[in-house]
Parts: C-alpha cells; sequence; structure tokens
C-alpha cells in the first residue's frame, strides 16, 4: 500500500513535534521570568489542585482529578525548563501570603 503524498512522513512530524515543544518551553522560561509571570503560574497552580488533594467521595474527584492533572503538565514544564523559578515563585508566593494575612485579606 501506497503512502499518501499529502501526509507528512514519521521524520517530518517528529521535528515538528519537536521544534512544538521547544516553543512551548520557552515560553514556559519567558512566563516565569517577570514577578508577574510567576505570582499567574503559582495561582494557576493553586487552582488547579496539586497542592492539595483532589478527593472529594463524589464525582467531583473527577473533575478535580482532571484540574490537577494539567496543572501537574504546567508544573512538570516549569521543573524541566527553570527549576530555581519555580523556588523563586513559591518564595514570592509565601512574602505575598504572608503579607495579605497581616492585612487580613485571604
Amino acid at each position: 500500500m501506497r503512502a499518501d503524498p499529502k501526509r507528512p512522513d514519521e521524520k517530518t512530524m517528529q521535528l515538528k513535534a519537536e521544534s512544538i515543544r521547544k516553543r512551548e518551553l520557552a515560553d514556559v522560561a519567558f512566563i516565569m521570568q517577570t514577578e508577574q509571570g510567576r505570582r499567574f503560574i503559582y495561582s494557576l497552580l493553586e487552582k488547579s489542585y496539586i497542592f492539595k488533594t483532589t478527593m472529594q467521595g463524589n464525582s467531583w474527584s473527577f473533575f478535580y482529578e482532571g484540574m490537577r492533572n494539567l496543572g501537574l503538565i504546567v508544573y512538570q514544564d516549569i521543573m524541566e525548563v527553570c527549576p530555581d523559578r519555580y523556588i523563586e515563585m513559591c518564595r514570592e508566593a509565601k512574602k505575598i501570603k504572608q503579607e495579605d494575612d497581616a492585612y487580613g485579606r485571604k
């Protein structure tokens, strides 16, 4: 059976996938360069339940586990490309939480 001439070959598809992955990681590194980007990413990770349990004892567990899965993908990308920025982000988030707590904000 002949290959479809309109469909790219395996090597071309693999090179394209690698190019896309490099671009995604470069985007993560770029976002993590700024305090605002790190603050946004921390908020996203917090809302995605990677820091707490997703077990609810009902069907909500499946929904929260899906959110957690997405958060873990972002976390893994950060750890692959800029783990030092992750530590910096956590320090900044802790400082913000302490400041908010001091003013009674949650």
